[in-house]
């Protein structure tokens, strides 16, 4: 898919008013204002009176005496108001999945599109990953995810002493963005940083958790792995397969010990439970250096407990070694995955999160699975999709105007905040999840007032 991005400035739109997506919106409660009072705006939501429609290129207002009601407006399910003017309220049994966090019990639990990520206060580490009320991680021991999915094969970095921080960099009902900050001792130096880096989540209202790792080695170390990966119960999986192996997926009761079960360069690795029909599919993404080993899934049991790992292995070796760094980003993806209990092919999100569609003018980012779109100060973006799209859709769009709504079109079809789409707002622009396929050559419209 190619898609064409275009900016426009302030107050010039590049199509025309589209038609309404749904029923024709309620009439105005004000009355009063006839075209000789435009513009008029009454309530401060950007959007005009009715009685203004014929000068104002944007959907009109159809409550001028409530902020909260305006085309753009997030509809709240089943309420009895139609706060984004399409002439009904949403039905709950319509509406999107939202992200959602909460911080309490020395703990920050992120939920989106049926997952919940669990990470603790004081460790920054991922302790919990939740689907259908079942933890996913392994909690044999009392590092899951090794803090930052980091370790060396001889020297375990998370088992020794680690400075972390955390911050939150988006928290909304489009998207969740949280920064892990940290560092390890040097192996026989306590207090000295033998290893440093970035960990950043990334999670999506369909359930795609994105994990970009980015991390440098401070220690003069010959031929050291380090891995990133997910420690994950076992028990909850009866088998794990991948691409290019279809046709004999392992079943996990036949290992035991520590075993490396599948070493592939596969595009992505997939572990299902046959009965409960639980899958969760895992992809790798390089992005500094290329090439490695991997991904691979193997069975850890050291010192008496067991885990199953999903993992990329890369070499730093040198004699000695410069200071070296690594850029990767991983996908997960719980349940949807295949069809029946097997994983057989690798499912849309991860053919779009390997080998994303070019942006004319847009960057991909691939350590959060999404789009970056720069509206310039402008007041719309416009996205063509020249060939479709197969995967849902994240946008970041950056110096777009903050202070009110925007309306999402697509090919002249005003969308509903809450059922077709979510956007949320911050300081500098906003994020946008458009979760249904775009058919080729459609047309998406970004604008605010």
């Amino acid at each position: 898919m190619q898609i064409v991005a275009v900016v426009a400035g302030a107050g010039c739109l590049s199509t025309p008013p589209p038609a309404q997506y749904d029923a024709a919106p309620q009439a105005d409660a004000d009355v009063s204002v006839d075209a000789a009072d435009c513009p008029v705006d009454d309530d401060g939501d950007g959007y005009l009176h009715a009685a203004c429609a014929a000068t104002d290129p944007l959907p009109s207002d159809c409550d001028d005496g409530l902020a909260a009601v305006h085309p753009g407006a997030f509809d709240s399910c089943d309420d009895g108001v139609d706060q984004d003017c399409l002439g009904g309220d949403l039905p709950c049994g319509a509406a999107l999945p939202i992200n959602a966090t909460t911080a309490a019990d020395d703990k920050l639990t992120i939920a989106a599109g049926g997952l919940e990520l669990v990470i603790d206060d004081v460790t920054q580490a991922p302790l919990e990953l939740h689907a259908g009320g079942d933890n996913l991680l392994y909690t044999g021991n009392d590092i899951n995810e090794r803090l930052a999915g980091v370790e060396m094969f001889d020297e375990y970095y998370s088992w020794r002493p680690l400075t972390a921080s955390r911050t939150v960099e988006a928290d909304g009902r489009a998207l969740t963005r949280v920064r892990i900050d940290w560092s390890a001792d040097q192996s026989g130096d306590p207090g000295t940083v033998g290893l440093e880096g970035t960990s950043v989540y990334t999670m999506h209202p369909d359930g795609r958790v994105v994990r970009d790792e980015s991390f440098a080695v401070r220690e003069e170390r010959l031929g050291v792995w380090l891995t990133g990966y997910y420690a994950l119960d076992p028990l909850q999986f009866t088998h794990i397969d991948w691409t290019d192996n279809p046709d004999d997926p392992f079943p996990l009761a036949t290992f035991s010990g520590m075993n490396q079960m599948a070493r592939t360069e596969s595009e992505y690795i997939c572990t299902y439970d046959a009965a409960s029909g639980l899958r969760l599919g895992w992809a790798w993404r390089p992005v500094s250096p290329p090439g490695g080993a991997g991904p691979r899934a193997t069975e850890n049991a050291p010192g008496g407990w067991s885990s199953l790992a999903l993992q990329y292995d890369w070499n730093y070796g040198g004699n000695p070694p410069d200071e070296s760094s690594y850029n990767g980003s991983f996908l997960l993806l719980v349940d949807g995955i295949g069809t029946g209990e097997r994983c057989d092919a690798a499912p849309a999100p991860v053919a779009a999160f390997l080998a994303p569609p070019a942006l004319d003018g847009a960057a991909y980012d691939a350590g959060g699975g999404y789009y970056v779109v720069d509206a310039a100060g402008g007041s719309s973006v416009q996205l063509t999709a020249a060939a479709g799209t197969s995967a849902p859709l994240s946008l970041r769009v950056d110096a777009i105007g903050t202070a009110h709504d925007p309306v999402i079109d697509v090919d002249g079809t005003r969308l509903e905040h809450g059922r077709d789409y979510l956007y949320q707002a911050d300081a500098t622009g906003g994020w946008l999840y458009l979760p249904a396929t775009l058919a080729a050559g459609a047309v998406v419209q970004v604008r605010i007032p």
